[in-house]
């Protein structure tokens, strides 16, 4: 038996979104030198028609619980609902500096919000929240016995979240961007393809997931390049001279935690793990470094959002009008005639 399609809500519909970015994720365990547990240049939005405020955008420079770092959390936000149809920001994150072991660059973050009234909605592919954190550069190393090693070399990286409306639909994307980086005093070198883009799209029956095919090309010790993509990694075992290095660098799967109408994705770029030693010292790093984690969600009503058709008013009938009363009169009494 065929099934009716279904009905776009009208406005104001229950709809929502939301999007999450990191430059980078830093594990770093290092001879009591260093412990740090902490996301740094934080990207986020979240849209939902019921909520207060409906759109919202942020950026930071370290992200929630971030350990190790010795830093206040510095951020800018900007929402939007009824009362307030716009909001933006533009503003400096500060840097960062764990001495002997961490250098961050400037932080830079900027977004906005839209939301034109719960009976309106913005054009489709217009940003109802949008956010972006960039980060200038940063390097990651250890100074152990005279012996100095750059871990992680970085240049500029960003990343960027929005969600918008697309004929009915609730899409959320969330990416990143980044040209290389070097690892291991330049030992090994990672030419990024294409950047990774995340998209949550719902149409109201169901949400779904996607990515693009990002890529990088990476060359250990002058070695023939070698491609990554979504899913592959390569060992990287090398000897520094005064350390040993065994670490393994992957290239993240797209997870896709959709159900029904709901879509919910993430994925890491780039994930570097693994462990340093010297001789006599053992140990002297232990590393987990993730680069651009990203995550959406997008959910939209069922048969999507329709724009251009509202609520039916609800309409209180008056009540009935009362009948006049008609009065009967009496007939005129005839006056006696005077003969």
């Amino acid at each position: 038996m065929a099934h009716a399609p279904a009905i776009a809500d009208p406005l104001p519909a229950q709809y929502s979104g939301s999007t999450s970015g990191d430059v980078l994720s830093l594990g770093l365990s290092a001879l009591g030198i260093a412990d740090i547990d902490a996301a740094i240049a934080h990207s986020a939005t979240e849209v939902d028609s019921t909520g207060d405020p409906r759109a919202h955008a942020e950026s930071s420079n370290v992200g929630a619980n971030a350990l190790g770092l010795g830093i206040d959390p510095i951020s800018g936000e900007a929402n939007s609902g009824p009362g307030t149809p716009t909001d933006s920001y533009t503003m400096g994150l500060g840097d960062i500096s764990v001495p002997g072991v961490l250098t961050v660059g400037a932080l830079q973050g900027s977004g906005s919000t839209n939301w034109p009234g719960d009976i309106s909605c913005v054009p489709d592919g217009t940003p109802i929240a949008q956010s972006t954190t960039e980060l200038a550069n940063a390097n990651l190393g250890l100074n152990v016995s005279g012996f100095g090693l750059n871990i992680l070399e970085l240049g500029a990286v960003s990343t960027s979240g929005n969600t918008t409306l697309d004929s009915g639909s609730v899409v959320s994307t969330a990416s990143g961007n980044l040209a290389g980086l070097s690892l291991l005093n330049n030992a090994v070198e990672i030419q990024v393809l294409n950047s990774p883009e995340l998209t949550a799209t719902s149409d109201g029956t169901t949400g779904t997931v996607t990515a693009n095919d990002y890529s990088v090309e990476v060359t250990i010790a002058g070695q023939q390049p070698v491609v990554l993509s979504a899913g592959m990694s390569i060992p990287i075992n090398l000897d520094l001279g005064a350390a040993q290095a065994n670490l393994t660098l992957s290239v993240g799967q797209l997870q896709d935690n959709s159900v029904g109408a709901t879509a919910s994705g993430s994925m890491d770029f780039l994930n570097v793990s693994g462990t340093i030693t010297a001789p006599l010292l053992g140990e002297i790093a232990d590393l987990d470094l993730g680069l651009l984690p990203l995550s959406a969600t997008a959910t939209a009503p069922d048969g999507g959002v329709e724009c251009d058709r509202l609520d039916a008013p609800t309409i209180t009938s008056p009540l009935a009008p009362r009948s006049p009363t008609t009065r009967r009169r009496s007939p005129a009494r005839e006056s006696p005639v005077r003969r």
